[in-house]
């Protein structure tokens, strides 16, 4: 080969590098140009600044829903005994039958009301309460567990402390509802928790059955809501143990942070109860791997949970606007796929069948009332 011949081979080389790099130059100069362009277009503030909502539909109005709700809930109370069914079970939107009557959701309809007359101001509705506040006053008197009618396990005296902080409510039926709180735990009537707290045997209060992790968290905030109450410090000790507990549950099981939103409730409140930042640190951790789950992938009682947590975020611990905007976005998502404009009611997002529980339709009045 000729020493021209070479020459020419590597020019027509140096020929084609200078192609190769110069089309490698231009590609990452025009992807440089769209990352640029892209990101002059998105505003990394925009979802804490205004709501994120679902456009399926067209809502109604707050107050049309509120309303609504309210009367709904009012239709599940059993006249005979004064409880309410559990839930409406159909099998498409018309098939419908009742649920039985469960023990545990009478309080949190109760608190439900009272939630609606703080918006509505009607007399008879107050009035209605504070009839029904005397009443389950009496039969949480009954010493057989089974007679008396109110046994809730969920959060109970944490909703009946938020009512007796209210001066709508004299001396008499503040009184009735501390009398509630403190006869109908479900855990523990009130002889056998003085007897456990007088032994120092708190390890006999622990639930056996690790499936009511839920239960765990919300009788946390529970026991806070009865150290505030009673002024005993034992009840806020009962609290932080279990608080432990759950704690170590949640963290031993690698739970999901969608199922643990009572939990950060319960930090919350044990923060606000002791202004040990320790507690508020794992609530936040909690609530932001919650906020940052796949909120389509979510059910109606998640994302009520979800819809809680940013309200009592909002109401006691900072006026960030992200945690308004969190719950209305979440709120939106449960009207759009959840809310039953015939009947009404909120059902679960099942497409091959229909629950409108009692519980969670008192639940979400709160996100209703408190939406601004």
């Amino acid at each position: 080969m000729t020493n021209s011949r070479k020459l020419l081979i590597i020019i027509a080389f140096l020929i084609l590098l200078f192609i190769i790099v110069l089309i490698v130059l231009i590609q990452k100069k025009e992807k440089q140009r769209k990352d640029k362009l892209i990101n002059s277009t998105i505003q990394p503030t925009t979802y804490f600044n205004e709501s994120i909502l679902p456009n399926d539909k067209t809502q109604p109005a707050k107050k049309e829903i509120v309303d609504k709700v309210n009367n709904w809930l009012k239709s599940m109370k059993n006249s005979a005994d004064d409880q309410y069914y559990y839930a409406l079970l159909c099998s498409n939107k018309k098939n419908c039958q009742l649920a039985p009557t469960d023990k545990q959701v009478s309080i949190a309809v109760l608190w439900s009301q009272y939630e609606h007359y703080k918006e509505s101001g009607d007399e008879t509705e107050l009035n209605q309460i504070k009839q029904d506040i005397v009443k389950y006053s009496k039969r949480s008197e009954i010493e057989d567990d089974w007679l008396r009618v109110y046994q809730p396990d969920f959060w109970h005296c944490r909703f009946l402390y938020e009512m007796a902080k209210d001066s709508v409510f004299n001396d008499e039926y503040k009184n009735h509802l501390k009398n509630i709180c403190q006869n109908n735990n479900y855990f523990l009537a009130r002889i056998d928790l003085l007897n456990i707290l007088n032994s120092n045997s708190l390890d006999k209060i622990f639930p056996k059955d690790p499936r009511r992790f839920a239960i765990y968290n919300t009788m946390i905030s529970d026991f806070v809501s009865m150290y505030h109450w009673f002024d005993n410090n034992e009840f806020l000790k009962i609290a932080e143990t279990y608080f432990i507990n759950a704690k170590e549950y949640y963290l031993r099981n690698n739970l999901l942070p969608s199922d643990s939103a009572y939990l950060t409730t319960a930090s919350l409140d044990l923060y606000l109860a002791t202004k040990d930042k320790t507690y508020l640190g794992f609530a936040n951790d909690l609530y932001n791997r919650f906020t940052d789950t796949d909120r389509n992938a979510l059910d109606i009682n998640q994302l009520t949970e979800l819809c809680l947590t940013s309200q009592i975020y909002y109401d006691n611990i900072s006026k960030n606007r992200k945690y308004f905007v969190i719950k209305n976005d979440s709120l939106s998502r449960i009207i759009n796929k959840g809310f039953d404009d015939n009947k009404g009611a909120f059902h679960s997002f099942n497409l091959n069948s229909y629950s409108y529980e009692t519980r969670n339709n008192a639940l979400l009045m709160k996100c209703l009332i408190d939406q601004k």
